[in-house]
Order: structure tokens, then sequence, then C-alpha cells
């Protein structure tokens, strides 16, 4: 929950950086149905709450995506083996060819290695 009397403010001095993500979904809320500020207070002409709305609105999906672009992490690029590569021409072009015979023996990279001994 938002602290009261504006001690949270600094935290929106720079919404596309604020890490209390929480929070700031919190005030979204509570400005959007109308909790805040209290009733007994004054009001805001609506085109600034709207205002105010849209740029936390705005914060909250730059945020989020930055976020799911920093999870997503690195794509890790391996060979495929003989096995492999055969099964996905097979897949992909519905040619059926013993490919293994052709390619080139499968190496350990690492010590370790995908294909499986027969």
């Amino acid at each position: 929950m938002i602290p009261k009397a504006g001690s949270a403010r600094h935290a929106f001095d720079r919404p596309e950086q604020a890490r209390r993500r929480g929070d700031v979904v919190d005030v979204y809320d509570q400005i959007s149905t109308g909790a805040m500020p209290p009733k007994r207070k004054p009001r805001p002409p609506v085109d600034a709450s709207m205002k105010v709305q849209g740029t936390l609105k705005s914060s909250l999906v730059a945020v989020d995506l930055a976020k799911r672009n920093a999870d997503q992490g690195r794509v890790i690029l391996r060979r495929l083996n003989r096995n492999e590569y055969q099964n996905t021409i097979q897949d992909l072009l519905g040619i059926e060819a013993e490919l293994k015979d052709i390619l080139p023996e499968d190496t350990s990279s690492m010590g370790s290695t995908t294909s499986r001994p027969r």
C-alpha cells in the first residue's frame, strides 16, 4: 500500500525508471477507481487525472517491456548432430534420405555431445 501524505512522491519523479512497480500499480488503480485523492480532499480536474493515469500506464508498459526483454536472455546457438540434421531435413522438406552417411562425424564440444551412441 502507498504511504500517505505524498511521502512516495519521489518514486514518480521519473516514472519510466520506477523500481517499485507494485506501488505504481496501486496508485494507478486508486486514481482510476476514484479512491485517490480521498473524497473529502479537493480533486483535480478530470483531464489532469486522465493525464496522470496515461503517464502511469505508459510507464508501467515501458517497465514491463524492458523486464520482458531483459528476462529473455541470449539465444544459445549450437550445431545439430547428424541425427538431428537428418530429422530436420526430413521434417522440413519431406525427403526420406540417409543423410547421416554423407555428413561429417559428430565431434564432442567441451567434453559433451548431443549424439547418442547406437
